[in-house]
């Protein structure tokens, strides 16, 4: 039996990673502190995790009406009580 992946959908504020292709799906759900790494090799991590719903007039409709998560990325900072 194939393994269910879970889509995603990543976002930073960071300027200099905006243009990065992250992840669209994920074998589980990443918790804060989690790395994550772009297609080029550059890692942020999890500083916020949303389960949304697709709207239906999503320019993106593979996730019209469906569940999916948003995953904030930043970057790790050792002793925060977020990550």
């Amino acid at each position: 039996m194939a393994e269910e992946k879970i889509k995603v959908r990543c976002s930073t504020n960071i300027d200099k990673f905006k243009g990065e292709t992250w992840p669209q799906l994920m074998a589980c759900r990443p918790l804060k502190g989690d790395a994550v790494e772009a297609e080029s090799g550059a890692i942020l991590h999890v500083v916020g995790v949303t389960h949304a719903v697709g709207k239906v007039n999503l320019l993106d409709s593979e996730l019209a009406g469906q569940p999916f998560l948003k995953v904030e990325l930043h970057r790790y900072y050792p002793g925060l009580d977020s990550c």
